[in-house]
């Protein structure tokens, strides 16, 4: 089972989960290029470097396919990965991902760019960040406030140019730069895929809504 995580995190993305699969499965956790102990990136970041990567990685471990579980970033990693090289891929499983961005997402990661560039990696954009991607009733858990500062220090372990880098990969993935206008959302390469696929949302995830999944579903 290969484990995939969301935006600017690396393997201690499924610590809380990691040890209930490990009992069923060989779990196969991953910094992606560019994260923590992998290699900085030389080459422009998006989900079709990634799933690349990860492809490589299968073939290198063999014996492939393998069953891939991907969270948010980490889903648009393993759509791109169960189309671009279905060999690879076993099962599929998207946890809040998305095969494109509505309005008000792309608003949200634009704005991460603007604070970013103004402010840094600091502890008011840490706190924007944390508020956007875990629920209130999980903030106010004493649980959920130390998941959120621990999700906070490993945002501040990258530098500006590398998390600008994600976030840029994301609004790519959404082919949300002026000059992808002309181009398909990846959601018309969804029938690609061949794999037996779950596709995993929550009525109260208000950064990337349960729509975006229904659309993938």
């Amino acid at each position: 089972l290969l484990l995939l995580p969301g935006l600017g995190r690396g393997t201690s993305y499924f610590d809380a989960i990691t040890p209930f699969l490990s009992k069923k499965f060989s779990t196969i956790v991953v910094d992606p290029r560019g994260i923590d102990r992998s290699s900085r990136a030389d080459k422009e970041l998006t989900a079709e470097v990634w799933a690349d990567d990860f492809a490589a990685l299968i073939e290198k471990l063999g014996p492939g396919p393998v069953h891939v579980l991907g969270s948010s970033l980490g889903g648009a990693m393993a759509l791109a990965l169960a189309v671009r090289h279905p060999a690879a891929v076993k099962s599929l499983i998207v946890v809040g991902g998305f095969s494109e961005l509505d309005r008000a997402t792309e608003m949200n990661f634009r704005l991460r760019l603007r604070l970013i560039d103004k402010l840094g990696l600091g502890d008011e954009v840490a706190d924007y960040m944390g508020l956007w991607t875990l629920t209130r009733n999980f903030i106010n858990s004493d649980r959920g406030l130390a998941v959120m500062r621990a999700n906070q220090a490993n945002i501040r372990s990258n530098s500006v140019e590398l998390y600008r880098a994600f976030v840029l990969s994301l609004l790519r993935w959404g082919r949300c730069e002026p000059e992808q206008h002309a181009e398909p959302k990846f959601t018309s390469e969804l029938g690609k895929i061949r794999a037996p696929t779950l596709v995993v949302t929550s009525d109260n995830d208000h950064l990337i809504p349960a729509s975006l999944s229904e659309l993938i579903a």
